[in-house]
Parts: C-alpha cells; sequence; structure tokens
C-alpha cells in the first residue's frame, strides 16, 4: 500500500491503496455520497439540502448493522431493516403515537425523507463509490475506510472526508448547509476539482473550528 500522511495542525490527510471496487460513472464533475449510521438524520438532511441547490450526481448511505430511531425510551429504539421504505417507517411511528413522534421531529424528517428517495440504503452493500465520499461520524468515517481498504492497488481516487456532527435534528440541518457548500464549491471549479479539495478542507477547518478528516483511496 501506498501511504501519504500531511497534518497542518489537525488536518489529516492520507492516501492509501484499496481493492477493486465499481466507480461511478466517469464524469468530468464530481460525484457525492453522504454517509452516516442510519441514513436517517444526517446523511439525510445533508442529500436533502445538495439536492435543493442542484448537485445531481448525489447518494446518501448508512454504515450501520440496522436503522435506528428513538424511540419513547432511551434504550428501546424503534429498529427497521436497511431497505424499509421511510414511508412505511412514517406510517408505523405515527400509528404508534403520532403525538410524540411529530413533537420530536422524527415524523417531520421522514417526511422529508419521503421526498428525496425511497429508503435508506447501506454503505457496504453498494458496488458504486462516488468520487468524494462525506461521512458525519469519527466511527462511520472509520467503518467506509474498513470497508475500502484492501490488498490490491488501484487508480482511480476516491477522497473521504469526515466533518464530526452530534447526531441530533438541529445540528444536522445546521450543518447540512455546510455540507452542501463544500460540496457545491468543489464541483463549480470544473473538471480539476481534484486540485482545490485539500483548500476547501483548510478552509472549513478555520470556519469550523475543528478538523476535518481526510483520506484518499486508490480504487
Amino acid at each position: 500500500k501506498t501511504l501519504f500522511i500531511h497534518s497542518p495542525q489537525h488536518h489529516l490527510s492520507l492516501i492509501l491503496a484499496a481493492s477493486p471496487i465499481l466507480s461511478s460513472s466517469i464524469m468530468p464533475l464530481p460525484s457525492f455520497a453522504l454517509i452516516c449510521a442510519s441514513n436517517q438524520n444526517r446523511s439525510m438532511a445533508a442529500h436533502y439540502e445538495c439536492q435543493k441547490i442542484g448537485l445531481k450526481h448525489l447518494t446518501s448511505y448508512g454504515t450501520g448493522t440496522s436503522v435506528k430511531l428513538p424511540g419513547k425510551r432511551m434504550n428501546k429504539p424503534n429498529v427497521y431493516s436497511f431497505g424499509t421504505p421511510y414511508e412505511v417507517m412514517w406510517k408505523d411511528l405515527k400509528q404508534k403515537d403520532e403525538n410524540f413522534y411529530r413533537s420530536k421531529g422524527l415524523l417531520r424528517i421522514l417526511e422529508r425523507n419521503m421526498n428525496v428517495k425511497l429508503a435508506p440504503e447501506r454503505f457496504q452493500d453498494s458496488d458504486i463509490v462516488s468520487d468524494v465520499l462525506f461521512c458525519f461520524e469519527d466511527r462511520v468515517f472509520d467503518a467506509v475506510l474498513q470497508h475500502l481498504q484492501g490488498e490490491s492497488d488501484g487508480t482511480r481516487p476516491v477522497h473521504v472526508v469526515n466533518l464530526a456532527v452530534t447526531d441530533n435534528i438541529e445540528e444536522a440541518e445546521r450543518n447540512s448547509k455546510i455540507c452542501a457548500e463544500f460540496c457545491k464549491e468543489i464541483e463549480e471549479y470544473g473538471e480539476d476539482w481534484e486540485e482545490i479539495v485539500v483548500e476547501k478542507i483548510q478552509k472549513y477547518e478555520k470556519a469550523l473550528r475543528q478538523p476535518l478528516l481526510h483520506v484518499v483511496l486508490f480504487i
């Protein structure tokens, strides 16, 4: 494997070799994947914002073993399989206690998700890898790297970026706008977009006053 480390202050940049996986269709403009644990809150808030500002080469995923939504008790979440339509979850929570789940904002985010795509998708079950993978949690970032890393060298660079975001509706929606701005600035640079990824990461690190992890994998 080839390893490159670049670490000005808190910024971390790595280049690794990964096993061959099908790429998204080769195109001048970058494709983006937005990834959290359940493909429900953080990644879908970002998917919605990115879609709203016109990004077209866009997907979103979760990395968990199942999709979890908060329940009435902290230790008893509502658990669904990946691939379960958002509408099915919405109907389930509405039937269980509409007033409670409406007051917690869960019915609203499911309604938003229903307008973006059919159902949550699991990253590890997809054979297509976008050019930029934007994660929202350290363990999600680790799961993405673990899934992609292998023994064979590749030739196509894939940028994996992590912005740690607390998993609640308010933080997800606030940071979704930051993610959308980041992706839009990269796309607007055109076919040479890779030249400015590190520059944009450093810009957002300064603005947010927190590190964004960055790894480049060749697949």
